[in-house]
């Protein structure tokens, strides 16, 4: 097995971590799950409970419960 490193835009790290007060680590980990814009950044970062997905919307979950 070998690791997969992803590559980022330094330029667009260093913007994000300046604008949200984020370490490196976070932005990157934040850019590596597609979440780029200022808009979803902050979203992600300030969500809450409104803001998750309804659990019956999952497959199966009405036979679970």
């Amino acid at each position: 097995m070998y690791w997969k490193y992803n590559t980022y835009d330094e330029s667009q790290v260093k913007d994000k971590v300046e604008k949200h007060n984020l370490s490196t680590e976070v932005v990157k980990l934040l850019l590596s799950r597609e979440i780029d814009s200022d808009n979803d950044i902050q979203k992600f970062l300030s969500a809450s409970v409104k803001d998750l997905e309804d659990p019956f919307n999952f497959e199966r979950m009405e036979e679970v419960v």
